[in-house]
């Protein structure tokens, strides 16, 4: 089962931000027992935070999408090769502009970051445990953080994952 943002909680979700600026940290969870959740996402987000530029309050944008990827194929969290291929992907999807990639192997595990225009995405993994750490931290209104990241949940063939999202902003309140 899937629950999706529809319009009324749009509205729930500009009055609670922008009718409370201490508001600033909005979560959204991925699988949990079977049910994936996502309470705010993709245009509606990014409507919320047009909204705040709009009204003077926001001068710089960070948008931090980051979670843990359980139950993953052990073969692909050890392969350096493979896990470079999927940030390349990710900030394709995501719709990044890649500047580099580097990646360390951490026997078994492996440690790959990429640097997009926007910041970076990571993956950290721990294949003994079929276990990685993802983070995907853009600045700016482009690209999509939460595309990348989901597609790098199913790269890794994750059978379940913990997703975030926790604004990172400087703004300005009257």
């Amino acid at each position: 089962m899937i629950y999706r943002v529809t319009s009324v909680h749009c509205n729930a979700i500009y009055n609670t931000i922008l009718g409370n600026p201490v508001n600033r940290r909005l979560e959204s969870s991925g699988y949990s027992r079977g049910v994936k959740f996502l309470n705010i996402k993709g245009e509606c987000l990014l409507e919320v935070i047009r909204m705040q530029i709009l009204l003077g309050r926001k001068k710089v944008i960070g948008r931090h999408v980051y979670g843990e990827l359980y139950d993953c194929d052990p073969r692909l969290l050890g392969d350096e090769v493979y896990l470079v291929k999927v940030i390349e992907k990710a900030a394709e999807v995501g719709e990044f502009t890649l500047l580099d990639v580097k990646a360390w192997k951490i026997s078994p595990g492996v440690s790959v970051i990429g640097i997009v225009l926007e910041s970076h995405i990571s993956i950290h993994t721990w294949p003994e445990y079929k276990f990685a750490s993802v983070d995907v931290y853009t600045c700016g209104l482009k690209g999509d953080p939460f595309k990348a990241f989901e597609y790098i949940t199913k790269a890794l063939k994750a059978g379940n994952y913990s997703m975030k999202y926790i604004s990172r902003d400087y703004e300005e309140n009257g």
